[in-house]
């Protein structure tokens, strides 16, 4: 849990500084990534806090929803689908090339579908020891 909690707060400081210190406004699909991961860090710290031991119930969901929108935005950016919904069009573009930090590859999208991934391979084995532990 410490790990997702980590991972949280590290990718929620990154998307800050990306757009407060880099200058970097964020898109429509962005901000819908925002909206799942930013009250992960605040769930699980009270969770760790409390010494709550279902919190992955609460905190899944987030999770796998931020990640469903973080696997649609890079296949959008890699070109792989095209856009159906015109969500992109009226702000900053959701494939623009600013937003690509390392070798045109690493984007911030790509490190959001990396933050939540990371976070719900934690929760469901946190779900498995908690299980055990329950079992035994």
């Amino acid at each position: 849990m410490y790990i997702a909690g980590g991972q949280a707060l590290i990718a929620t400081l990154g998307s800050l500084y990306a757009s407060l210190f880099l200058g970097l406004t964020p898109c429509p699909l962005c901000w819908y990534q925002r909206i799942f991961m930013f009250p992960s860090v605040i769930i699980i710290g009270v969770g760790i806090w409390r010494k709550i031991r279902d919190i992955d119930y609460a905190t899944l969901p987030l999770a796998i929803t931020g990640r469903g929108v973080a696997v649609y935005h890079n296949l959008l950016q890699y070109g792989l689908i095209r856009e159906k919904v015109d969500v992109c069009s009226l702000a900053t573009s959701c494939v623009a090339d600013s937003q690509n930090l390392l070798f045109d590859f690493i984007s911030l999208p790509f490190l959001s579908l990396v933050a939540f991934s990371l976070i719900i391979a934690c929760l469901i084995v946190y779900r498995q020891i908690r299980k055990e532990s329950v079992s035994t």
